[in-house]
């Protein structure tokens, strides 16, 4: 092999390189970004359950007080609009979520696979017990310094 195609060859696996390197940075930012949405579905999720609970809890005093027409009361139709406003967040962010998937050819599959290796690393990284600081040693009790400092004392006394 010459020179000149040994250069070549090295040119074109260092263009692949370059390639694979740029494809995956790509794809790591739509992880990402498609991260950063479930989470904010999760939030909304969370909110909405909170206004059912709030909702519910309406429901019941109003019923206590033998009330009517529940769903024309302002604390219930506030929260039910407030629901529907969340739905429609969740909706849309569902939506840009697959649009993400659909551009950049991602699988579900390899995005669960990814949550879950993060979710694991997280999960064993919270594990892990705290590391010691280099040179420290565990500390003594009261009790424990105590009869060092006898144990110091009577050898100093058999010595003499």
């Amino acid at each position: 092999m010459s020179e000149k195609e040994s250069k070549g060859t090295i040119h074109k696996v260092w263009e692949k390189v370059k390639q694979f390197g740029t494809e995956a940075y790509e794809k790591g930012k739509e992880y990402t970004a498609i991260t950063e949405l479930k989470i904010k579905i999760n939030s909304f999720k969370k909110e909405k359950h909170n206004l059912y609970g709030e909702i519910g809890e309406c429901v019941f005093d109003l019923m206590e007080r033998k009330e009517t027409k529940l769903e024309e009361k302002t604390e219930i139709k506030a929260r039910y609009d407030k629901i529907c406003a969340i739905k429609e967040k969740i909706s849309n962010l569902e939506f840009e979520i697959d649009k993400i998937k659909q551009e950049h050819d991602i699988d579900d599959e390899e995005l669960e696979q990814m949550v879950k290796n993060e979710t694991e690393q997280k999960s064993k990284e919270e594990k892990a017990p705290p590391r010691k600081k280099a040179g420290s040693s565990p500390k003594k009790s009261t009790a424990q310094k105590k009869t060092d400092e006898t144990a110091k004392k009577n050898s100093g006394a058999k010595k003499s």
